[in-house]
Order: structure tokens, then C-alpha cells, then sequence
């Protein structure tokens, strides 16, 4: 049964959800909204989505702050940057004001609807230090199918995680081809300084393909959201740390963040 705190939290939320719909429920799918956060202003369209819970944070410019914080303190002018998990943009446009003109951020969206959204934004802002690209990132060689109506990757890391899932039909579907990172960097001939991440638990598998060789030679910080309902068993957050900090990493927790700078080069057994 619910405590009187958890049933005053859900109908705050809900009345929040209420004044949100009735705020926003007057435009049309094709608006496009000015967003200033701190210093960075841009505009964000969101197709047919509806306007509530996140995208209204994103609207009003306090979409997590956290996360914006870390990317200013970290993302300097001329910084290269590799953002997997870039969703509609967001966090993208604020790297790409934050790195200039001679900076680059090479950004990675698995969700074909999101990535539709994501090259829109980047498009109207005309952006040009940002290069989208739509593919997704796990170790396994293969591709994931999208059903059209599909607006988060959930049920796509089911498919690819989970033998016996159902899977979607090839008609109408949308096929996006898996990626390693070491390989996509490789094919692309990019080193970022930085890698940013948020892709709902398969950060472990992204250190583990770069502890293999990539990390010998190039160095980059890690910044990335902790998914501790996604982590296998014995594969969660202090795995992480102890991989990171054995490729001779130093790691700070930050809110809902992992922060992972290189201090010296890795351990060889």
C-alpha cells in the first residue's frame, strides 16, 4: 500500500502533468520552440510527441542540470567529442556550443524516430560542427529492427538481449545495423577527447570492446549515466569502476553520472 508521501508525490505529479497539457497542448507538431539553457540558446522541434514530462523540461531549459553542469566544465572550445545516446538533440546542441567552430561532435542515435528528431534539430540550427549518425551500439554483429510507431530503444534491447522476444516484422519496419564503438571509431578514423553516454546499461559493454586495445593508445574521459536496473548481476556500477580503474582511470560519481578521467596508462598483465 502506498505511503501518504508516495500518494502526495503522484498527485503533484499528476496535476503537473495536467498544467503541462493544457500549456502546451496548443501546438501543433511541426512548432519549434526557443530553448535557452544558461548561456546556450537553440531551437527544438519534437515531430508528433507529446509535450509533456521530459520534452517540457527540455523546453524550458532544465532537462538535467547535472548532466549540463558536467558538460560545460568538461567541453572546451576545438574538444572532439562522441556522444552515444543523443535522443532528440539536446544535450547535443549544448556540446556543440560548448566545443565552437573547430570543434566536432560526432553523435549516435539507435531509435529511428529519435534520430529523425535529432538531424531536424541539428538542421534548423544549422549546426555544423555535429556529424548524427543512426546506428546502435551493442558487441553483438547484427542489425535491430524498429516497428515504425517505436519511440524508445527498450524493447529493441530486449530483442537483442533476450532470446525468444518477439520480433518485429519486416514490413514497415526500420533496420538499423549494430555497431562496436572500437569499430565505428575505427571505420571513421575519430579519437574523441571525450565520450559521452547514456544508453541504458550498455556502457559496459562499450568499456569492455575499448579495454581490448583502443585504450592503449588513445585516452579519452568517459562521462555517462549510471543504469544500475540494466547491469547484470556482479556487472554493475563498482564492475565499472574497477575495469575504468584498472585501465588507469580515476572515477567520480556526480549526481546520476560517472565521471572518468585518465590518470596513467593502464595495467598489462
Amino acid at each position: 500500500m502506498p505511503s501518504i508521501k508516495q500518494a502526495i508525490r503522484s498527485v503533484a505529479a499528476r496535476a503537473r502533468q495536467l498544467s503541462e497539457h493544457r500549456r502546451y497542448n496548443i501546438y501543433t507538431s511541426d512548432h519549434i520552440f526557443d530553448v535557452r539553457v544558461n548561456r546556450h540558446k537553440f531551437l527544438m522541434s519534437f515531430s508528433d510527441y507529446p509535450i509533456q514530462g521530459p520534452i517540457v523540461e527540455r523546453i524550458e531549459g532544465r532537462r538535467e542540470p547535472d548532466t549540463v553542469a558536467i558538460i560545460e566544465a568538461i567541453a572546451k572550445p576545438g574538444m572532439q567529442i562522441l556522444e552515444i545516446g543523443g535522443c532528440y538533440g539536446y544535450f547535443t546542441l549544448i556540446m556543440s556550443s560548448c566545443t565552437g567552430p573547430n570543434g566536432r561532435v560526432v553523435t549516435i542515435e539507435g531509435t529511428p524516430r529519435n534520430y529523425d528528431i535529432l538531424k531536424k534539430n541539428l538542421e534548423i540550427n544549422q549546426v555544423t560542427n555535429v556529424d548524427p549518425f543512426n546506428v546502435f551500439v551493442t558487441s553483438q554483429d547484427s542489425e535491430v529492427r524498429f516497428a515504425p510507431d517505436e519511440r524508445s530503444p527498450y524493447a529493441a534491447i530486449d530483442r537483442l538481449t533476450q532470446p525468444g522476444e518477439s520480433l518485429v516484422p519486416e514490413e514497415g519496419s526500420h533496420a538499423v545495423p549494430t555497431v562496436t564503438v572500437s569499430g565505428f571509431l575505427k571505420e571513421e578514423s575519430y579519437h574523441p577527447d571525450v565520450i559521452f553516454m547514456d544508453i541504458e546499461g550498455f556502457e559496459t559493454e562499450v568499456i569492455e570492446d575499448l579495454s581490448r586495445s583502443y585504450l592503449s593508445t588513445h585516452r579519452p574521459t568517459f562521462v555517462f549515466e549510471v543504469h544500475p536496473t540494466f547491469y547484470e548481476p556482479d556487472r554493475g556500477e563498482a564492475f565499472i569502476v574497477d575495469s575504468l580503474q584498472s585501465l588507469g582511470y580515476e572515477c567520480r560519481r556526480v549526481g546520476g553520472n560517472m565521471i572518468a578521467h585518465p590518470v596513467s596508462a593502464p595495467s598489462i598483465d
